[in-house]
């Protein structure tokens, strides 16, 4: 990329922040009404209707969080007009903003094909194995709640090819012997944004890897 002799050049992180602040997070949470935008409320012209608002309850869950002044992008990954998401474990209303994410993409010509990555309903009984069931319930994204999604029309003319993990791919690698150890190791881990990481956990996953494995906001809190 050229670019003008005098003009200065500086990293991304200097420049922008990627994440909301506290301050904002916590206006966010004493608020009663948000303004909610669907992408059909930004125009081809780049010009944004922001009149509509909604109970803050209703859109806090399966929507990007965003402030004034932000600059917004559309959340999809796409090269050579290929869409991708990959939607492990979200709420599952995030289906109704992919398909129509892709929806409008392809209107643009921006995208030719959408695909979406999920998880198979059969998975579900390997969660509730590792008592994690709770954590991947039914309101979270998973087939049964994007078929009829995709059936419906959801993604328009927008051609749309689906995967869904299956329950075969998953492979126990840790034995019974280090499975409570294991679990105990990664959530002290996490609880010290990976600054206290024990000997059974980083012989399973890199110290490096776990580093960089993001922490969420009620953590850093």
């Amino acid at each position: 990329m050229n670019t003008a002799a005098a003009w200065p050049v500086k990293r991304m992180r200097f420049l922008v922040n990627r994440q909301p602040s506290v301050q904002q997070r916590r206006l966010l949470r004493e608020a009663e009404q948000v303004t909610f935008l669907p992408m059909e409320a930004i125009g081809e012209d780049g010009v944004i209707d922001s009149s509509k608002v909604r109970d803050k309850d209703d859109a806090s869950d399966g929507y990007t969080q965003f402030f004034h002044a932000d600059i917004l992008v559309a959340k999809i990954c796409f090269k050579n007009k290929v869409g991708l998401e990959i939607e492990r474990n979200n709420k599952d209303p995030i289906f109704d903003r992919d398909l129509n994410n892709f929806r409008l993409l392809f209107e643009l010509r921006a995208v030719s094909v959408g695909v979406i990555v999920t998880r198979c309903d059969e998975l579900q009984t390997i969660f509730n194995r590792l008592g994690k069931g709770k954590s991947y319930g039914n309101s979270t994204t998973h087939m049964s709640k994007l078929l009829p999604r995709l059936n419906g029309g959801g993604g328009g003319g927008c051609p749309i090819l689906v995967f869904g993990i299956r329950e075969r791919l998953y492979v126990e690698d840790v034995p019974d012997s280090e499975a409570d150890k294991l679990r105990q190791e990664f959530t002290t881990g996490r609880k010290s944004k990976w600054q206290n990481i024990g000997s059974t956990l980083a012989r399973y996953i890199p110290v490096n890897t776990l580093r960089k494995t993001p922490i969420k906001e009620e953590e850093e809190e």
